[in-house]
């Protein structure tokens, strides 16, 4: 949503070196600072977490000055942004405009950084962290800048790409057509064109950074040279399985669902495959011995047990729902009909782990309610305020008959109101906030946690939430806030149910079905 709101073309006519900077350079700025902020926080949990767990900082009070500077800062960075980036001619000088709005989006920075994070904290971190933050801004600096100058070689990868898809469809499809030039590749019935962009290269860029970081991170956890294979395995892996991608996305429009074929699977496909390889790449070199280095080689902990069931206690649940979202969305057309395997895998997950979880003490006040209510409208109304117009309805669930309408609200409004509340609850208040406190984090009690681990969960939490990212900041705040209140996770599910399930009644009723 920002991208569209913050579109650099809107400046691309008009004169001044802030302005000028702001067209050219300007989104390439942000995703560096993106990619510092993914690698240096990354790694820094899976390679220096425990010196960060050892941390002993003094929690400190939230500064209310610097948490109002923020407020205004953000107030002018809106401001100045709707007349910067509007496309009829601005009362004042373009570039004073954008001089200006460059300052205050770099106070919005600045001011939650130190009102959350004082200035002692960020140096006790990055001491912690040695030389990593230097290895992130040289990593975020060289993915930019190889995403730039890899565009010369999208044309030839993309024809390697084309004559693969050929080659993976030969054996399921009888008649293939192709068009070289065009780099059109199918069947009668269904065919697509390999873009450059779809060539696969952006991904296997995105994994050599990954693999690289990784490597150098952890490598004294894994035996060298051999474990320089990986890198070139896993990175031959992923451009194979973007061709196959292709090619299963040519047979699934071939069998008469073009939808799904060019819609959700085209985009969740590759997501898949690049989590799978990278996944898969990890978790192969510390378990494999001829990878891993002799002090890694230990005896792994058997399944059942508490300390191997913790963790994934808190975190499989919800990331079975994440992962049904990703194979429903990849298996949808112009609508999610499958939206209903969220349920399913977050039942079995939150099963599995029933001997983990201790027996809920459900004895609500009058706060978890309240709390949730005021989420509720607190999201409708930032919704109005702050959100472009969306559709108000769904054509294609409009147009299904009366039955299949009806079980498919069924599904959304069940998960949304059950198994979704008590796996994010658990992932984000069980587990990441009490784990930014310790790594112990099972000992860590609820009315203990001070102000920045709940503001970086819920940080964490309202990222998830797409256009509605800062209402999804806040919600955070305040299933944290119950839960830290009387110290009961079982206060935050609640909240969170009752969030979910006022939204559910407010779409059905009014049939804002985009707030889903």
């Amino acid at each position: 949503m920002a991208s569209l709101l913050l579109d650099t073309e809107h400046l691309a006519d008009k004169r001044g070196l802030f302005s000028r900077w702001i067209a050219d350079a300007g989104g390439w700025t942000v995703r560096a600072a993106v990619g510092f902020v993914a690698l240096f926080a990354g790694f820094a949990y899976l390679k220096y977490g425990a010196a960060l767990s050892a941390m002993r900082l003094r929690p400190i009070p939230v500064r209310r000055g610097l948490v109002v500077a923020h407020c205004i800062a953000l107030a002018c960075f809106a401001g100045l942004s709707a007349v910067l980036f509007a496309t009829r001619a601005a009362a004042f000088s373009p570039d004073a405009i954008a001089a200006v709005w460059l300052i205050a989006g770099i106070a919005v920075v600045l001011t939650i950084g130190l009102a959350l994070f004082p200035i002692p904290h960020w140096a006790a971190l990055l001491h912690s962290t040695e030389n990593l933050w230097l290895y992130a801004s040289g990593g975020a600096i060289a993915a930019c800048a190889a995403a730039r100058l890899s565009t010369a070689l999208w044309r030839p990868t993309a024809k390697l790409t084309f004559y693969l898809v050929r080659f993976f469809l030969s054996p399921f499809a009888s008649h293939i057509v192709t068009r070289p030039r065009q780099l059109e590749v199918g069947t009668n019935s269904f065919s697509v064109t390999i873009a450059p962009e779809c060539s696969g290269l952006e991904g296997v860029g995105l994994l050599l950074i990954f693999s690289a970081f990784w490597l150098f991170l952890c490598r004294r956890d894994l035996r060298f040279p051999r474990a320089l294979l990986l890198m070139p395995a896993a990175l031959v892996v992923l451009f194979l399985l973007n061709s196959a991608r292709i090619a299963a996305l040519v047979l699934i429009g071939s069998a008469g669902a073009p939808d799904i074929a060019a819609g959700g699977f085209h985009s969740e496909a590759g997501w898949i495959a690049f989590n799978f390889v990278a996944f898969g790449t990890a978790i192969t070199a510390r378990r494999v011995r001829w990878f891993a280095a002799p002090s890694t080689e230990r005896p792994q902990l058997a399944l059942g047990t508490v300390e191997s069931s913790l963790t994934a206690a808190y975190l499989v649940p919800f990331l079975a729902i994440v992962a049904a979202g990703m194979v429903a969305r990849a298996l949808s057309g112009n609508f999610e009909w499958m939206y209903w395997l969220r349920f399913p895998a977050g039942f079995a997950a939150l099963y599995a782990f029933r001997r983990v979880y201790a027996k809920p003490a459900w004895k609500p006040d009058w706060f978890a309610p309240a709390a949730g209510g005021a989420v509720f409208l607190l999201w409708i109304a930032l919704d109005r305020l702050f959100v472009a117009p969306q559709p108000a309805t769904i054509p294609a669930l409009m147009a299904a008959s009366p039955l299949l309408r009806q079980l498919w609200i069924f599904a959304r409004v069940s998960g949304a109101v059950t198994i979704v509340p008590i796996a994010e609850e658990l992932a984000f208040r069980g587990y990441l906030l009490r784990r930014l406190v310790a790594a112990d984090f099972e000992n860590v009690s609820f009315t203990k946690i001070s102000a920045w681990p709940m503001l970086g969960s819920s940080f964490v939490f309202g990222l998830l939430h797409g256009r509605l990212w800062f209402a999804g900041i806040l919600a955070g705040l305040v299933y944290a806030w119950a839960a830290r209140r009387r110290g009961r996770l079982e206060d935050a599910i609640l909240a969170h149910a009752i969030t979910n399930t006022l939204l559910a009644l407010y779409v059905v009723l009014s049939a804002h079905w985009y707030l889903w």
